[in-house]
């Protein structure tokens, strides 16, 4: 595998080295807090089947929505916020096997 004049230039930088590795430390906790996600949904999906609650929770997901952009105080803007949690429920209900049928 050929390395990139860029890349071997930036393996020698020890700021962006440092950079880099804070960035993959949050990418392991992102890993770690989506799958205790996952875990806690399924939870949630199990005891609402048991109750003979439907699933899928619309007014739910927008107070979710709503939630995070108030809370959010970075550089993420009110769209990615939107995006990001599509992303997110998109990807549980998918794990889960939570599909349109069983809402």
């Amino acid at each position: 595998m050929t390395v990139s004049p860029a890349t071997a230039q930036s393996r020698l930088d020890p700021v962006l080295r440092e950079l880099r590795e804070r960035v993959s430390e949050v990418d392991r906790a992102i890993l770690a807090a989506v799958n205790l996600r996952l875990e806690l949904v399924a939870e949630i999906a199990e005891h609402k089947r048991q109750a003979g609650i439907p699933t899928y929770d619309p007014i739910r997901e927008e107070a979710m929505l709503r939630d995070l952009t108030q809370g959010n105080r970075g550089r993420l803007t009110d769209e990615g916020v939107a995006e990001l949690l599509a992303s997110i429920l998109y990807l549980t209900k998918r794990q889960l096997g939570i599909s349109a049928a069983r809402r």
